[in-house]
Formats: C-alpha cells, structure tokens, sequence
C-alpha cells in the first residue's frame, strides 16, 4: 500500500520532511509526522481509499478499500468524551467502523443499536464543557450539533445556553429532557477531538447525551486531490417564536407566525420554508421574508378550532426540520 503525505500548517500544503515515519501492514497504516499536522492518503491497488487530517501524536487505523477515517472540523468531542454502547461506555477515540453504538431513533421515540461507519479526527483550539442535570458532563465543541426537545430540532452547542434543555438517555434507554446548568470555555491549540458517522439515524448518545453525527466539510487550496465525497447531512434547525403555544387567536384576523431558522452548511438564505396546520392542512404564506440574522416571517388565515402550527425548513441537500405549536382560534363573533 503506497503512502504519499503533506504536511498543513497556517493553511498551506507542502511535503512532509523526513521527520515521516510509516509502519504498514495489510490492514492498517498507522502514520507518525515529524510536522504539526500531516495529510495522509493511502491508494489500495492504484484506487484513492481515504485520507486524513492527523494530529501528531495519534496513530490512526486507516482501513484499505473504505473511507475509515476523515478529519472533523469544529464538530466534535473531546478525547475519553464516553459513548454509548451496548457493551457499556466507551471512550470515542476508540471506537472504529464496525462498532456497534446506541443511536436514538427520533422518528419512533426510543434508543437503537446503529453501526459506526468513520471514525472523524481533527484539532480544535476552543471547547465548551457543559455540566447537565443529573451529574452529566459533557465536552464538545461550538459547532457541534445537539437535540433541544424544546424546539424538536438540532442546534449548535454555541447556541444553547444555560437553562435551555438537551436529550439525555439513561441507562435503561429512557430519554428525559434535562437542564444545561453550567458552560464553561477551554482553550487550548490543537487539542485532539473526535467524531462518529452513524448509520441510518445519524446520531449516539455521548454521555447519555443525544448529539448529531457530522460529515466533515472539506476545503484546501486545491493542492490535493481529495478522496473524500463531502455530503451535506446536517438538518437545518428551526424553532417558532410567534405565536406561542396555547395562544387564543382571534377569528378572520391574518395570524404572524415568526421563526428562527439556520443551516451550518446553507445559511439562512438558502432554506426553503413551509408552514401547515394540522386542521387545514398546507398553508398559502403571504409576504415570507428572512433576514440576516435567520428571522423568518409570514402571514397566515386559519380557520376556528385548535390547530397544531407547524414550520418545516428544507435545505439544498433534501434535509428538512420541523418546529410546531398548538395554537386555537376562536370563533367568529365570540
């Protein structure tokens, strides 16, 4: 198995010195580089298999004929973060595809057992360390994708504050929504972090903590050929601010629905959004605008009755999020 390298700093490719050192055997290609960073590809029988991203001191397994190992970037978990397993926890820095994880099937509202598929390997220089209620603690970086129940949605790590609610399961494989009771920032460069791709549900539970597996996104000066198919499988995420729940609308009054929506790969100018009610079905949206800052806004006619009011945000990959609200309008003359 031949092994080319370059080594990235400050941005720029260039070869690695002879500080590289490669072992390799018919599985594995563990790579040690004398540089701050090396970028590693390793071609099985004249065909690109993967590449990566590697911190200095941590040998990867790179295994021949599938993407294994990619880098992540700014989406990821510190090293010794616990997974759950149905063996138990086990730290993410040794998981590898083939593993079985626990993931959390939001469609059916209960845990399952889902196989890694890539183990993500970067660097960040800044983290958050959350402490939850009932004694969880979780490290993560800012970009990391994690369910709020509240909004029924996936937002960045960045995004939450103290007080605001995450997705815990408990060893039994009940999920609770708890409390974030404290954030707190780390710096520190190039520390190790870690992600996983998980089939079908594309999630796990780290620390009993539900968070979104990532596809890394690529982008160098265009020295590499890249072996790496990037995708967008991250859902855009959306939460209603207008109406609230439980609001008693007034009847033939056009009714404001205001959301927040965004998408780390789209933005919020490149979503799609729909709003529906479930007594009337699809809505026309008169006047729909965005701004900037992901603030959407439109004007809606309902008919009397209890509605639940739903917004589903589309990205340009297909994936989609919805937020809804239980809402009533009275009836006319009342």
């Amino acid at each position: 198995m031949p092994i080319t390298a370059r080594s990235w700093r400050d941005g720029n490719m260039k070869p690695c010195g002879s500080g590289l050192i490669a072992r390799l055997d018919a599985i594995r290609c563990p790579v040690v580089c004398g540089e701050v960073w090396c970028m590693v590809a390793c071609s099985w029988r004249g065909s690109m298999s993967t590449e990566a991203k590697l911190p200095v001191a941590i040998p990867v397994a790179i295994v021949s004929a599938v993407t294994a190992v990619t880098a992540c970037r700014n989406i990821c978990l510190l090293a010794g973060t616990p997974v759950d397993t149905p063996d138990g926890a086990v730290p993410i820095e040794r998981l590898q595809p083939g593993h079985s994880v626990w993931a959390w099937s939001v469609a059916e509202g209960r845990r399952v057992v889902r196989t890694v598929t890539e183990l993500h390997i970067g660097a960040a220089d800044a983290w958050l360390v959350w402490r939850i209620e009932g004694g969880v603690t979780l490290s993560l970086t800012g970009e990391h994708p994690v369910w709020a129940p509240a909004s029924r949605s996936w937002r960045p790590a960045h995004s939450l504050a103290v007080g605001d609610v995450v997705w815990v399961v408990d060893s039994k494989g009940q999920g609770h929504p708890r409390t974030i009771e404290s954030i707190s920032k780390h710096q520190a460069s190039n520390t190790p972090v870690f992600n996983l791709a998980v089939e079908t549900d594309e999630n796990y539970l780290a620390g009993g903590v539900l968070v979104h597996n990532k596809s890394p996104v690529w982008k160098d000066s265009g020295a590499w050929d890249s072996g790496i198919t990037i995708e967008d499988n991250l859902p855009p995420t959306v939460a209603i601010t207008t109406p609230a729940a439980g609001t008693l609308l007034p009847a033939d009054a056009a009714i404001v629905v205001e959301a927040t929506i965004d998408d780390a790969e789209d933005g919020p100018g490149g979503l799609s959004v729909a709003c529906e009610s479930s007594r009337d079905g699809v809505l026309a949206v008169a006047d729909p605008a965005v701004d900037a800052d992901g603030r959407w806004r439109g004007t809606v006619a309902l008919s009397e009755g209890v509605h639940e009011l739903s917004v589903t945000v589309t990205d340009s990959g297909g994936l989609r999020t919805s937020a809804s609200v239980s809402v009533e309008v009275e009836a006319p003359g009342e």
